[in-house]
């Protein structure tokens, strides 16, 4: 970036050199939301944090918080604010300057050299940016990896069944149906679409887990089920991919920790957390 050169030996200082300084942080913090917004326009306004709008239900209110904007090239805070209307009603961007710091000059002449800026949200259109027309800049420090995979049940004793990566971390998402018996195995679920390096990432794996289980004993005597209590149940999970379809179908398979499992009631919700 721009750069006042200072050199030893009494160096002069004018009213120029002070504007060079500013601007030259302004044009780089300018460059930087033009190549973020990817715009090639002279005119650049975007949201880069904050300034939530909300409505209340019910009422006449109209309610922002606080953020910071690119108004015309220009990176202002703007303050928080509410204002009488409804979804319908336009909002506008304005620039405030409020001075201060009053120096008297050696003419006698008194000025104020400091300049504060931030921007307003109100219902004036006059001199006015729409905020509509505004486009909100979303982070893009970092690429998220989050995703959620909706599986199709391969067995009856399982109802639906998620796949979730959440923060680097997976997350299984399954309920189950299952009545009064002895299970060999518990069932499977089957993802398609899912992303090779996620199918890298658990493939041909087995994890054991705790599975809770709300359960109720039969009452044969009352022919009625009793009062339902989760309890745990030891089960582990393998996944497996369908390499040669090349379609990124995925399976996981519950089965029982052991050989077989007698479960008294019904399963309803498992999640089991996957490192």
């Amino acid at each position: 970036m721009n750069k006042l050169l200072c050199f030893t030996g009494q160096q002069p200082i004018y009213l120029g050199d002070f504007d060079f300084m500013q601007n030259a942080s302004k044009s780089m913090l300018t460059c930087i939301a033009r190549a973020l917004m990817d715009q090639g326009s002279d005119t650049l306004n975007a949201i880069l944090q904050g300034v939530e709008i909300m409505y209340s239900i019910g009422g006449n209110d109209i309610i922002w918080s606080s953020g910071v904007a690119v108004l015309d090239g220009e990176i202002l805070p703007v303050r928080s604010g509410i204002a009488t209307g409804s979804a319908s009603t336009s909002l506008y961007f304005h620039v405030v300057e409020e001075t201060s710091g009053d120096r008297v000059f050696k003419n006698g002449v008194t000025h104020d050299c400091w300049a504060t800026r931030y921007a307003i949200i109100n219902t004036t259109a006059a001199d006015g940016i729409l905020v509509s027309t505004v486009q909100r800049l979303h982070k893009v420090e970092e690429e998220s990896d989050d995703v959620v995979y909706t599986g199709a049940s391969q067995s009856s004793q399982i109802s639906s069944g998620k796949l979730i990566r959440k923060n680097g971390f997976w997350f299984i998402d399954v309920s189950l149906d299952i009545t009064e018996g002895t299970y060999n195995t518990l069932g499977s679920v089957q993802f398609s679409g899912v992303k090779p390096e996620h199918i890298a990432e658990l493939a041909l794996k087995t994890f054991p887990f705790i599975m809770a289980i709300n359960t109720s004993y039969y009452n044969h005597d009352s022919e009625e089920w009793g009062t339902y209590s989760w309890v745990a149940q030891p089960v582990q999970v393998s996944f497996t991919s369908e390499t040669s379809s090349g379609s990124g179908v995925f399976n996981l398979s519950i089965e029982p920790y052991n050989t077989s499992v007698h479960l008294n009631g019904v399963a309803k919700l498992m999640e089991i957390l996957c490192i």
